[in-house]
């Protein structure tokens, strides 16, 4: 009869111990990629409706934001139907043999999701107007529409020489 070798119960508690940790961290990295892929379009998302709001007044900020909020579901469906455009524009750029009619469908497709934000937008901006007295327009009208240092965002219009 052959005798069989055993490893000692500690040597097996430390491989199964370590077999079960490399899972977890495994499972626990596989969690996180995935969470970044699903849910980084809507931090992008509020990240640049935060962004916008930024250099307003408060007095302005603070009703936009409400307005805004108010409109959310309608936004971030917006938003997703431009960001799945701008996927399709993508594809239709990288597509062999490169067809023209889909590349112009994608950005048609951009386009109008495009004009559904900034309609939604507009009219967050509007009610807030509305509801605002004429010196808080007017100190919203000064206020900057960009971040400080970074440019407009129509790179086209006129600006005098620096």
């Amino acid at each position: 009869m052959k005798k069989m070798l055993t490893l000692p119960r500690m040597v097996v508690f430390s491989l199964g111990l370590g077999l079960v940790g490399s899972l977890a961290v495994n499972l626990l990295a596989a969690g996180w990629v995935l969470g970044q892929r699903v849910a980084a379009p809507h931090h992008m998302e509020r990240g640049m409706l935060r962004q916008m709001g930024r250099h307003l007044p408060t007095e302005v900020r603070t009703p936009l934001r409400a307005a805004m909020r108010e409109r959310r579901q309608p936004l971030f469906e917006a938003f997703r139907e431009v960001r799945e455009a701008r996927q399709a524009v993508r594809a239709a750029l990288a597509r062999e043999p490169f067809d023209a009619a889909v590349l112009e469908a994608a950005l048609a497709r951009q386009r109008a999701g495009t004009a559904v934000l900034q309609q939604l937008m507009h009219a967050a901006m509007v009610d807030t107007a509305t509801s605002l007295p004429p010196e808080q327009r007017q100190r919203w009208s000064e206020a900057p529409l960009w971040a400080p240092g970074r440019p407009p965002a129509n790179m086209m219009e006129e600006r005098p020489p620096p």
